[in-house]
């Protein structure tokens, strides 16, 4: 754990805070680990109120003094705030937990994460690692709730990763409008979800602020996988009530309940088939009838 740092960050989302911080209360060990706070400035004056209470509710949580609270100066929006947050701890940690204010999570999310983190830090084609899995009415495939599973697809609730792996990823703009130029690349993205090039073509002119889809791309460009739990340690609960980055919103990957999972040493995987990769497909897939909608508004 000593390698290993938790980063949070938040911005305006309060009782999102409250609950993730009252979450990592209860998880085992989470006094031993250094805590990194990122708050972003609000965009508006009307919203410093909750800039204020945001600090607050951060002092006020301190368990030990291995917490650190990153303020910045002006508003960095979630691309710049996270790319920044990471690249500044990826010099001082081997290992980090991502975290946004709008997770909650169970008891044992910090020891799954911190288990596969140490298991899989020189294993060259595991990318990240994700808290997170889909609920059964979306992920129809029996074999998974028996065991983790890999995907070249990534998930950016609740993940970890490892620093010199983090700063392979490059998420300059132009080398991204090639990729974007490139029919081969973009079929091969495509078969993990056609929103990837709606949510790429609407990076690059701006119309959102996504770090997380160049990141996606460099894994499955590259062959780089994450394991995901074989049931869920973690809710998202922002995209269910107050989603960014996304036009049409959705409660299908909210669970209504998270239920208490023993930990075991072996955490193997089940490798990608055409199965797994089908399956996520069918959950991001952009229905055409949206996307279309979507150009005008």
């Amino acid at each position: 754990m000593k390698d290993t740092v938790i980063c949070i960050f938040a911005c305006n989302r309060k009782k999102g805070l409250i609950n993730l911080l009252n979450d990592l209360k209860i998880n085992y060990n989470i006094k031993k680990y250094n805590i990194y706070f990122f708050i972003d400035q609000p965009k508006s004056k009307k919203d410093y109120t909750y800039y204020i209470d945001i600090k607050k509710i951060i002092n006020d949580f301190r368990i030990n003094k291995k917490i650190k609270i990153i303020l910045r100066k002006k508003n960095f929006g979630i691309n710049k705030n996270i790319i920044n947050g990471i690249n500044h701890i990826s010099k001082i940690f081997k290992k980090f937990i991502i975290l946004e204010d709008d997770l909650r999570l169970t008891k044992n999310y910090l020891s799954f994460m911190q288990l596969l983190l140490n298991k899989y830090e020189n294993k060259e084609n595991i990318f990240t690692i994700t808290g997170y899995n889909f609920p059964n009415k979306i992920f129809k495939i029996n074999k998974i709730n028996k065991s983790n599973f890999i995907s070249k697809r990534p998930c950016s609730w609740a993940w970890g990763g490892w620093s010199y792996k983090w700063i392979k990823v490059n998420f300059n703009n132009k080398f991204f409008m090639n990729i974007s130029k490139n029919k081969k690349n973009l079929n091969k993205i495509s078969n993990y979800g056609n929103d990837l090039k709606i949510i790429l073509r609407d990076t690059l002119e701006k119309k959102i602020d996504s770090w997380a889809i160049k990141w996606t791309i460099y894994h499955i460009l590259n062959n780089k996988y994450c394991i995901y739990p074989k049931k869920s340690f973690v809710n998202e609960e922002g995209f269910k009530f107050s989603p960014s980055n996304n036009l049409f919103r959705t409660k299908k990957f909210y669970h209504k309940k998270l239920t208490y999972q023993r930990l075991s040493n072996k955490n193997i995987f089940f490798d990608e088939d055409k199965e797994i990769v089908n399956e996520i497909k069918k959950i991001y897939d952009f229905p055409l009838y949206k996307n279309i909608i979507k150009n005008f508004i």
